[in-house]
């Protein structure tokens, strides 16, 4: 529908989607998606999808393999009495910084299904060309998710609740044996948050400025396993940190790009949220915000070369210290490792 009043724009989209697998069967997912512009300026969109994903061959028959994952062992000493250190001597004190733990495949995965929803706008107002802003909220609900415990939280879990103690083998002395951290089914994952992106394009005397914020808040991140009582237990990842993963509530981007002729300079702010992170040992310990300040600039010449000079983490900001990360001391998939950064780069734009 078009051209009618209070709807510039009213698309509907269906899709439906049929799959058969030798490990697992049939199945058939489904998809909606609205788009509503009502006025030039104005644009609600929404959609509703179903989602399936098998496991990978090598989430299933990779072949279990011997290594060392870094963990601290919370039946330290004994374990003070956690329900999960039962039988371990007092005088018992971990060898090293890392477990000795198997890691492989499992023939018994089953496939992730899912249930998710966005709804968001775009409003790119008429009396400002060039300026437009999108907030968009979104909830994915994952039944079946396929996860790995993580031989730290197995060693926590056991100690302090006494469940999954079977993936844990030790000597009579209390030193581990072997860590058991292949991939398995979780009950599901919830989650959801919002996602913005503000723009705006300004053409003046002195060049073209672009400016960009972008921003995404997690408003929930909740992990839902069963114990094996039939227990369910939750776990809340928002706000956390633990070895190698972060979920900060906030997450930030700010670029400004200014172009005059054949010049151009960009300047980016990137900024990571603070976390929390916990330990047995320490308990709880705050991990602060981290801000890093990226600057390039670049030249364009008439036959298509070009050449760019910048620095990356301008301040050289360190990653923050993690006592979850063992060996390394912080999280290597959030933050820069490499500290302060400088290029220069040639190149070629080949014609349109």
């Amino acid at each position: 529908v078009s051209g009618k009043p209070m709807a510039e724009a009213l698309t509907l989209q269906a899709a439906t989607r049929f799959s058969d697998y030798s490990t697992f069967g049939s199945t058939t997912n489904s998809k909606l998606g609205l788009l509503w512009r009502t006025s030039e300026s104005l644009m609600f969109r929404t959609t509703w999808a179903e989602g399936f994903r098998a496991p990978s061959i090598v989430e299933m028959f990779e072949g279990y393999r011997q290594t060392s994952i870094p963990a601290t062992d919370p039946c330290n000493g004994g374990g003070a009495g956690l329900p999960g250190c039962e039988g371990v001597p007092t005088t018992y004190t971990q060898p090293e910084p890392n477990v000795p733990a198997s890691v492989g495949g499992n023939p018994d995965l089953q496939p992730e299904t899912s249930e998710n929803w966005t709804l968001g706008l775009v409003y790119t107002p008429v009396s400002a060309p060039g300026a437009s802003i999108t907030p968009d909220w979104y909830d994915i609900q994952i039944d079946d998710t396929i996860s790995t415990y993580g031989a730290q939280n197995l060693l926590d879990l056991c100690a302090t609740t006494g469940q999954r103690c079977n993936f844990i083998e030790r000597e009579a002395s209390g030193e581990i044996i072997e860590v058991a951290d292949g991939p398995i089914n979780l009950n599901s994952t919830q989650v959801s948050g919002i996602d913005m992106v503000a723009r705006l394009l300004a053409d003046t005397g002195a060049g073209t400025w672009n400016f960009t914020l972008s921003a995404s808040w997690l408003l929930d991140f909740t992990l839902k396993s069963t114990l094996p009582d039939v227990s369910i237990e939750e776990v809340d990842k928002v706000g956390t940190a633990s070895n190698r993963e972060s979920y900060p509530k906030l997450r930030a981007m700010f670029t400004t790009e200014w172009k005059n002729g054949p010049w151009g300079v960009n300047y980016k702010l990137r900024y990571i949220g603070e976390t929390e992170e916990t330990t047995v040992a320490t308990g709880p310990r705050e991990i602060n915000p981290v801000f890093y300040n990226d600057i390039s600039g670049s030249y364009s010449m008439d036959n298509g070369l070009f050449v760019r000079l910048g620095i990356d983490n301008i301040l050289d900001e360190q990653p923050p210290e993690s006592l979850t990360n063992q060996n390394i001391n912080f999280d290597i998939s959030t933050y820069d490792p490499i500290g302060r950064f400088m290029y220069a780069q040639l190149g070629w734009n080949f014609g349109d």
